[in-house]
This record gives C-alpha cells, structure tokens and sequence, in this order.
C-alpha cells in the first residue's frame, strides 16, 4: 500500500475542487514572512504564517495556513502563490497534474484545521496571524509565550499543571 507520510496525511492534494482551507509550505524562501502576510492577507478570513529552519543550517522554508473569503483550485491558488514569491511556473502541462509538491512548493486543502495550526506554528514562536486565536497553536509557541510572561516558576502556575511532562 502507497501511504502518504505522517506530516501530510492530513491534507488532500485533488486540484479539481474547490476549497477555502488551505495548507502550504514553501523551501528555499527568499523573502520575509511579513511579506507574504501582506500579500494574502486580502485574500483570507483566517492566516498564519510562519517560518521555519531546514534541518540543514540556513535552509528557511515558510508554512502558511489560510481559510479563503473565496473557495479556489489549488491551481489557482498555487498561481497566487508563485506571483507572491515570484516563481516560474513549470509547463503547463506539468502544472495540471497532482503533484504534492512544483516548484518547492507544497499545497494541500486541510482535513483538520488544529493539527494544521498546530504544524504550521511548531518552531515559530512568533508566527504572523489574522483571525486566528493563539490558543490554537502548538505546545511549543505556547509554552514560549509562558516562559516570556512567567515572572517565576510556579509548580500551581495552570500552564504547568495542564502539561506535566
């Protein structure tokens, strides 16, 4: 049995229909995330975006969740996204398939909207959002923003007893 990979089991890559929930990664970026905020921004009742190192040092990828004002092919929305980070599109041709990933770039619609703001914001402890609460992100951003606001430790503080690993 071909089976999808842990981290992408929970996206759908079917071109053809139309969604307004949206998971994307992009390697090899060359501009900042505030950028991309900016540029999606009009588009979206919901966005994060983060930014994430490579396991290889120096290697910068960008995540980015978006619930869309309007439902889009992920060919659609996959052009939005090469004009943002100005990339070639490969061949037409090529470009209709369902690939998981052109050009470095990675969308799937989102089966389940926690797990992916829980993905998107994993190492990102100051991702950009709109219309997203931060209660909804990962252990790892919450447990940096407790450990910014503790004055001290406390054993009672609630962010302890509600993760006692």
């Amino acid at each position: 049995m071909n089976r999808l990979p842990n981290n992408i089991r929970n996206f759908r890559v079917n071109s053809r229909k139309r969604s307004s929930l949206f998971f994307i990664t992009v390697k090899h970026i060359n501009i900042p995330k505030q950028y991309v905020f900016y540029s999606l921004e009009d588009y979206c009742d919901k966005l994060v975006v983060s930014e994430e190192e490579h396991y290889r040092q120096g290697d910068w990828h960008h995540h980015i969740y978006l619930r869309l004002k309007e439902k889009n092919t992920l060919q659609e929305l996959r052009e939005l996204i090469y004009e943002i980070y100005n990339i070639t599109p490969l061949d037409d041709s090529i470009q209709e398939i369902d690939h998981l990933e052109l050009n470095n770039v990675f969308i799937g619609t989102c089966r389940n909207e926690n797990s992916t703001l829980k993905y998107v914001t994993k190492t990102d402890t100051q991702p950009l959002s709109k219309g997203v609460s931060d209660n909804m992100f990962s252990f790892y951003y919450k447990s940096h923003k407790w450990a910014q606001n503790a004055e001290q430790y406390d054993p009672s503080d609630p962010h302890i007893l509600n993760h006692p690993q």
